[in-house]
């Protein structure tokens, strides 16, 4: 054999072997993008439902602010100054917990059951008569200037409630009523 023929055989040998290399890549490659998605994903949901249930913990440990809350959704023309501050800084924070979600929802991996479960308590707290004069002093706001809160956001909101109030589902039932101190 002479040195080109020997030359070519060993260049076929390359580009066989090189190909082959080059699938074998690709395939992990794809692997770790893969689990790396999914890492991502299950990261996502981690924080989301750690941030619910900060918001949670915080009705549950804090007296006041479960006083204030619970007033709040049933009598908000009740709240003076002072209640009215506290309870529009707590909803504040549900509010942007929730828009999280809403974001990771749309633009990831964010699986479906953390999502709802925040948007659910959301809506349903919204759903109660003070936490609707709240979301639409809020909201109006927030369309307004269009800080903090995305049109789509509040339409996706608003269009929840909506749906809520036709289908006669009591979301906001989540909340009880203290007795009416008149």
């Amino acid at each position: 054999m002479d040195i080109y023929r020997f030359g070519s055989l060993l260049g076929n040998f390359g580009e066989f072997f090189g190909s082959i290399a080059v699938v074998v890549t690709l395939v992990y490659l794809a692997l770790q993008v893969r689990q790396n998605s999914q890492a991502l994903s299950i990261g996502a949901r981690q924080h989301v439902l750690d941030k619910f249930s900060d918001a949670i913990r915080h009705i549950v440990s804090e007296p006041d602010t479960r006083a204030v809350t619970a007033k709040a959704l049933n009598r908000y023309e009740d709240l003076n100054d002072d209640e009215r501050l506290h309870f529009g800084h707590f909803m504040f924070l549900f509010s942007n917990n929730v828009y999280d979600a809403f974001l990771l929802h749309r633009d990831t991996d964010l699986h479906d059951d953390a999502f709802r479960l925040v948007a659910n308590a959301f809506i349903g707290t919204c759903g109660t008569p003070g936490g609707k004069m709240w979301w639409n002093e809020y909201s109006g706001m927030m369309g307004e200037s269009g800080a903090s809160l995305s049109p789509e956001f509040i339409e996706f909101i608003n269009r929840q409630l909506r749906s809520d109030l036709e289908s006669g589902e009591a979301l906001g039932q989540l909340w009880r009523a203290p007795p009416n101190p008149s």
